[in-house]
């Protein structure tokens, strides 16, 4: 019988590891696009050329050193869509490979939506959806910062405030992990205690 042809040994594994340089983002865990990224790898050949991809992009190339070590810094690409990529380090000549986590954040409008209407003095109940999980968040309303905290697995963060007593169209805003992820949502009406939206009823009927 023909002698079976000896299985390929599998390319060495590379050491990856990866992490947002301090920048856009108000969370490392999140990286806007175009925030640099720190990633070092080991276990290449001595000075083997390499290249990192990011979804599927080259976002940095060159040659590992004498102790087949890399360590750089790239710039986030810019994606369509949120979420975990991975990390991939390649070596070129060796086929050595190892993969590390970034999570993108890019550009996003967060829904925003509050319960309307309300009258003067109500508890008011704000929730904000399309975050990341565990994505920082922060919510304001007439200029002051309601509540910070984190997303929770499904990208949700609820705040709950009081109104106040001013009539008129008020906003609440929310910012996510960078400035380019944020939303918005407006209340046209407060309600007098008469039980009329402000526009129709004069503060005469105000009990």
């Amino acid at each position: 019988p023909k002698p079976a042809p000896a299985a390929k040994p599998s390319p060495k594994k590379v050491v990856v590891s990866s992490r947002p340089v301090a920048g856009k983002s108000q969370g490392a865990a999140f990286v806007a696009p175009g925030q640099r990224v720190k990633v070092t790898a080991r276990g290449m050949q001595a000075n083997e050329k390499f290249t990192v991809k990011v979804a599927g992009k080259v976002v940095a190339k060159g040659r590992a050193n004498a102790r087949g070590e890399v360590s750089l810094t790239f710039k986030a690409p810019k994606v369509k869509s949120q979420g975990v990529r991975k990390v991939v380090v390649r070596g070129s000549s060796s086929g050595a490979v190892g993969y590390s986590k970034v999570t993108l954040a890019p550009k996003k409008k967060l829904k925003v939506s509050v319960r309307t209407p309300v009258r003067a003095s109500d508890g008011q109940r704000v929730v904000v959806r399309g975050l990341l999980p565990r994505e920082d968040v922060t919510v304001s309303y007439l200029g002051k910062v309601l509540a910070q905290g984190k997303a929770d697995s499904q990208g949700r963060f609820v705040a709950k405030f009081t109104v106040g007593q001013a009539w008129g169209t008020m906003t609440v805003t929310a910012k996510g992990a960078n400035a380019n992820r944020s939303g918005k949502a407006s209340v046209p009406a407060w309600w007098c205690r008469c039980g009329r939206s402000a526009p129709t009823c004069g503060p005469t009927a105000r009990r």
